[in-house]
């Protein structure tokens, strides 16, 4: 499989952990640290998956999911939050709110991409 997948985190520790991952799964990884900076990106890519942590600086993760539901070339992509606030209900909410699936940090790097794949997977099916 040879799919692109955007990851929006401002922390960059973690979208390196998550893309190093993702590249044994032979994943072209896109890394952007702003809500702003994805906007941009998926002018021009057109991503298997998109991982928004919910926490981002300006915009965040719940007002970016917003945005890319409203692009039409987008509206198909899996996407999935992060997030190290794991109150109780915001799983809930995420799924509400349009997010395909809901993981909270510290991720399980292999356990997090196995299932980020099947996601992809029957997306695509």
């Amino acid at each position: 499989m040879n799919e692109s997948i955007l990851i929006v985190e401002d922390r960059m520790d973690n979208a390196e952990m998550i893309g190093h991952v993702l590249g044994y799964h032979q994943i072209v990884v896109t890394i952007v640290p702003t809500a702003e900076q994805a906007l941009d990106v998926l002018q021009h890519l057109q991503p298997a998956a998109i991982i928004i942590d919910l926490h981002l600086p300006r915009m965040d993760g719940w007002s970016l999911l917003k945005r890319i539901r409203e692009l039409e070339v987008a509206q198909s992509t899996v996407v999935v939050a992060i997030t190290a606030y794991d109150d109780h209900g915001v799983d809930e909410e995420a799924l509400k709110a349009g997010f395909d699936a809901y993981f909270a940090k510290p991720l399980q790097p292999i356990e997090f991409a196995n299932a980020l794949m099947e996601m992809v997977r029957a997306a695509q099916e």
